[in-house]
């Protein structure tokens, strides 16, 4: 009996690590993935801010 709750002891053990190294893992791929996008995307952000910053002061401004 006593080897059998070793056993069980050492697969939830072994279980905890897996999921502790899955949440590691699944926070390093959404990292990822967030610089990917600003990586990709900022261009396209940086251009639209200032499309709207001139029809802004072509609006109130002019």
């Amino acid at each position: 009996m006593s080897e059998q709750q070793e056993d069980t002891v050492l697969l939830e053990e072994d279980a905890i690590e897996a999921m502790q190294k899955n949440k590691v893992e699944a926070k390093s791929q959404t990292n990822q993935r967030k610089s990917e996008f600003l990586l990709h995307k900022t261009p396209y952000l940086i251009f639209g801010l200032a499309l709207a910053l001139l029809f802004a002061y072509l609006l109130f401004f002019q």
